[in-house]
């Protein structure tokens, strides 16, 4: 504009484009909400048709059709509801203050910062390799993994992702010598769980994930917990 004005040349200046505000926590939960409600609706007109139609056999044709309206939905929807449900999460751990990293390799120990890795690796799993990747992991200020964070689909109860939380811990423990805390959620619910045995607590729903500092203490208070069990 400034060039323009001065030297009274014409110059094709980009269109404006206003800057996105990241979306709330808030906001993402009510976009999940509408998501499961779409998703609700799909499967039960689903059910219906097949319940409607049960000997009714699968052209070519009506498979075609059926992909292409399957298709059109996907993008109306825009988001799936694991992107949304992963978005969410984001959003929390950022708000909590985690870097979030997508590859093990970019996890620097000597940042400094509270560091929190994607899709981390974990060995020692009931699968037919050994090897599974945990949702998230929380780093701690040793260089161990300090928290772990199993996400399920919002549909279900966060319960459920339990079992795998705890299968992910375990492999963890032995690989580190260190039990991480267990995190696992469907998206909506947040539920927070200190198993080891010098503690004990049972899993409690809390409405965010801990800070590094908050785990740090934790961490803390559990090791110094265990050396007092030692006292005769």
């Amino acid at each position: 504009w400034f060039y323009a004005t001065v030297t009274k040349q014409k110059v094709s200046l980009p269109p404006y484009q206003a800057i996105q505000k990241p979306k709330s926590a808030a906001d993402l939960q009510a976009e999940l909400k509408a998501r499961e409600k779409r998703i609700k609706e799909l499967e039960e007109l689903q059910e219906k048709q097949r319940s409607e139609h049960p000997k009714a056999p699968a052209t070519e044709e009506s498979l075609k059709k059926t992909l292409a309206q399957s298709t059109a939905e996907a993008d109306t929807l825009g988001l799936t509801e694991a992107e949304t449900r992963k978005q969410l999460i984001d959003s929390l751990l950022v708000d909590a203050g985690w870097t979030l990293l997508d590859k093990v390799s970019n996890y620097d120990p000597v940042s400094g910062k509270p560091q929190c890795i994607r899709e981390y690796p974990v060995k020692h799993q009931p699968t037919p390799s050994g090897d599974g990747s945990v949702d998230y992991v929380l780093m701690g200020s040793d260089g161990k993994p300090i928290g772990v964070i199993e996400a399920k689909k919002t549909a279900h109860d966060p319960a459920k992702g339990k079992t795998k939380a705890e299968e992910y811990a375990n492999g963890i423990e032995k690989m580190t010598g260190q039990r991480p805390f267990i995190y696992y959620t469907n998206g909506h619910e947040i539920h927070f769980w200190d198993d080891h045995p010098v503690v004990g607590y049972p899993p409690r729903r809390v409405w965010g994930f801990h800070d590094l500092e908050k785990l740090q203490y934790l961490l803390f208070q559990r090791k110094n917990r265990q050396k007092l069990s030692t006292i005769k």
